[in-house]
């Protein structure tokens, strides 16, 4: 379909009745091919198509959009959150992108996230950043499932490798170091943290950084 065939064939998608659902899908799909917004959407509402009307206001970033429709059939609710979760990761909207990622029912998104950011704040050295961080993904990973690809002791080894990459950089400054926050991770990469209830972690960790 060419642009300037696009005003005809709202025309026509205009005649079609509402049961022509092949030529209106097809329709709907030249539109979202050509990136046209408005004429995608009204062909879309003619088919009554939510889950296809929310992946649409998706793919145009019009989250209000989505998640209006959303509110009024929560049944696609899901299929929201994990793009959102990522659309705002790749604005640098981090906070934002680790909820969305629990909301999408991802927590190994979230962690991954984490991770990442904890390992780019200690090699940029920005030592209080990389304490904050440090002390979430602790939090994340007490209350968290264990990864089902993962054993106790690849887990137990990522641990102790990401502690040692953040004591490694914090020799260097050691009067920025947060200790307490260390202390706690030394908890998740003990090897006993495995056999700990989680309520007792949580008891053990719940002062935050700043407790000692």
């Amino acid at each position: 379909v060419k642009i300037g065939a696009l005003d005809s064939l709202i025309e026509v998608v205009r005649l079609l009745p509402n049961s022509e659902t092949g030529m209106l899908e097809m329709a709907a799909k030249a539109f979202r091919q050509h990136s046209n917004y408005a004429f995608a959407k009204e062909t879309i509402l003619k088919l009554g198509d939510v889950g296809q009307l929310i992946s649409l206001h998706m793919e145009n970033h019009r989250w209000d959009e989505a998640f209006q429709l959303s509110n009024m059939h929560p049944e696609y609710a899901a299929q929201i959150y994990l793009p959102w979760a990522e659309w705002l990761a790749f604005n640098d909207r981090f906070d934002d992108a680790l909820d969305a990622y629990k909301k999408a029912n991802r927590p190994d998104l979230s962690l991954q996230m984490i991770e990442k950011l904890t390992h780019n704040a200690v090699v940029e050295r920005r030592f209080k950043d990389a304490a904050n961080y440090f002390w979430r993904l602790a939090l994340e990973m007490v209350s968290a499932p264990p990864p089902p690809d993962i054993g106790p002791e690849e887990a137990l080894r990522r641990n102790e490798a990401l502690t040692q990459n953040f004591w490694d950089l914090g020799e260097e400054q050691t009067s920025t170091t947060p200790t307490p926050t260390l202390f706690l991770w030394n908890i998740l990469a003990s090897s006993g943290f495995a056999a700990q209830p989680v309520q007792n972690l949580l008891a053990q960790v719940q002062g935050g950084p700043e407790a000692e």
